[in-house]
């Protein structure tokens, strides 16, 4: 049997990538369940201070 990557599924994703968003979504899972919600900070681009 072959393994399965995000370049087999055709979602284009890297491996590390596929990690990241595998990362977030365990992490938005089990906040969730414990009845949490969870948000990821946006970066400051604008370089205005």
């Amino acid at each position: 049997m072959s393994d399965i990557t995000p370049q087999s599924l055709g979602l284009g994703l890297s491996i590390s990538h596929a990690q990241e968003q595998f990362s977030k979504a365990f992490v938005l899972a089990v906040a969730a369940l414990a009845g949490c919600s969870a948000a990821e900070p946006e970066p400051d681009v604008d370089d205005i201070d």
